[in-house]
């Protein structure tokens, strides 16, 4: 046990005097701590003068819930993260819900849709091909999808990604994504998802309506943010409130949407045309 002490003060000793790296001190002295600092790093860099981008998981996602983010600067991009089809004559019970008869038709109408829908927002977009969920039978790495990006865009200046709010598979890896850039001093900001974000609205401190006693929100919430690689202390919200022509905008481009819509604003009911959801969006600040 002695000599056991002695050889890690002698290592020690050797790091603060620099005949080793204190990389090598910390991997030998915390075993478990050794592969956190040997991890790739992110292919994706920071650059205070590149453009910023929204990582969108599908193709109606960044204007789902990131209206303001879209229309506030013309120094951005959207990236549409999985839009890859499957084989010709094959139809997903999604897109069969959604009036379908062909996935990769549907997939195909869905990228003209989101051109058009973007294009309101005057912004453009990266599609980077990886298969939606609903068409693979295996999920990409989160390295293969920050390699992906990287091949579009090697320097960013921030990134806005999803919440994870609803657990869908897809968003929670493109928030994977986001954590992995930010170990490059990349700035992120999360949205919360539309439509799995309002199931029962908006909590009332996003709207100012006096509180439900009732219906908490924020309780449906809590476990999707309590999942996401950050601590709940690194998330700083900001509510973005949307004025009568800014709404009205949104809901047009939502619109451009025409075979996804109907089934997202719950059929007749039209919740995204609801005012008292239209009219918010949410994001959070992390602080890493």
């Amino acid at each position: 046990m002695r000599r056991w002490i002695r050889d890690r003060l002698k290592l020690v000793l050797a790091g603060i005097r620099g005949r080793c790296s204190l990389r090598d001190v910390g991997g030998e002295l915390v075993p478990a701590f050794k592969p956190r600092l040997q991890r790739p790093r992110s292919p994706v860099r920071h650059s205070a003068d590149a453009i910023a981008v929204v990582l969108s998981p599908h193709l109606d996602d960044a204007v789902l819930s990131c209206w303001s983010v879209l229309t506030s600067s013309s120094d951005l991009i959207v990236v549409n993260v999985f839009t890859g089809g499957p084989r010709p004559g094959y139809v997903t019970a999604w897109d069969r819900f959604t009036g379908a008869s062909d996935s990769l038709v549907r997939r195909d109408e869905r990228l003209r849709e989101d051109e058009e829908a973007l294009a309101m927002a005057g912004c453009s977009s990266v599609n980077l091909g990886f298969p939606d969920q609903q068409y693979r039978r295996r999920s990409p790495s989160t390295a293969a999808l920050v390699s992906g990006l990287a091949d579009h865009l090697p320097r960013v200046s921030r990134v806005y990604a999803p919440a994870g709010i609803g657990g869908h598979v897809d968003h929670l890896l493109t928030r994977e994504m986001a954590k992995a850039i930010s170990r490059e001093s990349v700035p992120v900001e999360l949205y919360a998802e539309l439509p799995y974000a309002v199931t029962y609205g908006w909590p009332a401190w996003v709207t100012g309506d006096p509180p439900d006693p009732f219906l908490v929100v924020d309780a449906d919430w809590e476990p999707h943010l309590a999942s996401a690689p950050w601590p709940a202390r690194a998330l700083t919200p900001r509510v973005q409130k949307l004025s009568d022509e800014e709404a009205a905008a949104k809901l047009t481009a939502l619109k451009a949407y025409k075979t996804q819509y109907r089934a997202l604003a719950g059929g007749p009911r039209d919740s995204l045309a609801d005012p008292s959801v239209l009219r918010f969006e949410v994001l959070w600040r992390v602080l890493e």
